[in-house]
């Protein structure tokens, strides 16, 4: 028998699954690669569509552009060609003018020319008619001379001839004067009709000129002096608004500057009136607190001083009275007998106290001293006093020997408890009974 393997189904479906994930993957594959192509040459195709808008901008842009600088092109040629031509315009009258300059100056060179020829036609004239005068006077004298001379014998006839001759040459003069007369004012005559028809000939000349070019000129200096007026008029207007509008501007501004400031005087005024009275009032706070720290001050005081004279009251009383317990109950020693003896003069054989002795005279004149000396010094001074007056062993010395009251407890009520000697803790209570209040 041949071994066969046995089947595995779940390895199986495994394999099949294997196989199918594996198609799936790569049809997935394929189906990303086709988009990821698609979009690819989606990006591509707008790609494309962006650098041909981009294009097409750039040639708009650039036809503007052509546009624009044709025109500023033509326009500049214009301004220049309008340019050349006033140019042209100006240099044409600049040269008509001075044709006809030169020709008024040559016109002028020819009428002095003509005029000094005349001039000197009419010297040599007159010059010729000197001579000729001149001669014919030469000529009649050399034949009065002869004739003189000659006929001598005929003095009253050549005298009759003479005169005549005289006469018919005075005569001949003024004919030849009012010829001259005559002559001269034709000439001015003439001289006055040429003037006159040169005068009218440039007239007519300027009249034909500012007929052509002067229209033209008038035409382009009027339309000239109306843009410059009106510019002016519209710059005059302008300038009037701007001022009116600078000036509200200014009020405007000068309005609301007065009420800004206005406003931050009330402001400062009304916070300087609000520091006042928080001034005032912390001034009167603290003031009240002064007055109230000083009150208190001074009632402490005072309480301070009534429990001082309280404490030193009761510790005279309560020394007082420990004394008069503690002497009831003390035996007094053979030392104290002695100084009993020496001191009050007591005579310790029999126990009576001698009035006469000088030691109780003594003691009597200090006991009034220390009485003048008030009753702090009194108090403050008991214990020195008894101990100079039982010496060593005295029972202010024992007395002594017991704690005090401490100094940091202060001079508080003793009905309290504070300040309890050491007499009243071994159950003396001399104030139990005593209203201290």
């Amino acid at each position: 028998m041949v071994f066969r393997k046995p089947i595995d189904e779940w390895s199986s479906v495994v394999q099949k699954q294997v196989e199918y994930n594996k198609i799936r993957e790569q049809e997935e594959k394929a189906r990303l690669a086709q988009e990821k192509n698609e979009l690819k040459r989606d990006l591509e195709f707008q790609k494309q569509l962006q650098d041909l808008q981009r294009q097409r901008e750039q040639e708009a842009r650039n036809r503007e552009a052509l546009e624009v600088q044709r025109r500023a092109e033509l326009f500049k040629e214009q301004d220049q060609a309008k340019r050349v031509q006033e140019t042209v315009f100006k240099k044409q009258m600049a040269e008509d003018l001075m044709n006809h300059q030169a020709y008024l100056r040559q016109k002028e060179q020819l009428e002095r020319q003509r005029k000094y020829e005349e001039e000197q036609e009419h010297l040599n004239r007159v010059k010729a008619q000197m001579e000729e005068e001149e001669r014919r006077r030469k000529e009649q004298r050399d034949r009065l001379a002869m004739e003189q001379q000659m006929m001598k014998q005929y003095k009253d006839q050549q005298e009759e001839m003479r005169r005549a001759q005289a006469f018919n040459e005075k005569m001949y003069e003024v004919e030849l004067q009012r010829q001259y007369k005559e002559r001269e004012e034709r000439k001015e005559k003439e001289y006055r009709d040429y003037y006159a028809r040169l005068s009218e000939d440039q007239m007519n000349k300027g009249t034909r000129f500012n007929q052509s070019v002067g229209a033209q000129i008038n035409q382009k200096n009027f339309e000239i002096n109306e843009w410059i007026s009106k510019n002016v008029q519209e710059h005059q207007q302008f300038l009037a608004k701007k001022e009116e509008y600078e000036r509200q501007l200014r009020d405007t501004n000068l309005r609301n500057v007065n009420e800004t400031l206005k406003a931050q005087n009330e402001e400062r005024e009304r916070i300087r009136q609000m520091q006042m009275e928080e001034s005032r009032r912390i001034a009167e706070e603290v003031q009240r607190k002064i007055d109230e720290t000083r009150r208190q001050e001074i009632e402490r005081e005072n309480q301070k001083r009534m429990q001082q004279q309280m404490y030193r009251e009761q510790l005279a009383v309560q020394a007082q009275i420990t004394n008069d317990v503690r002497m009831s109950q003390y035996k007094l020693s053979e030392h104290e007998k002695l100084m009993n003896k020496h001191v009050l003069g007591e005579d310790v054989s029999i126990g009576k106290i001698n009035e006469n002795s000088p030691s109780r005279s003594q003691f009597q004149r200090g006991a009034a001293e220390i009485l003048k000396s008030g009753d702090q010094q009194r108090f403050a001074s008991y214990e020195e006093n008894a101990k100079n007056f039982y010496g060593d062993q005295s029972p202010g010395s024992r007395q002594n020997q017991y704690a005090s009251p401490k100094k940091q407890d202060g001079f508080r009520n003793p009905i309290t408890g504070a300040g309890i000697n050491p007499a009243m803790s071994q159950g003396i209570r001399p104030f139990a009974n005593v209203n201290l209040r």
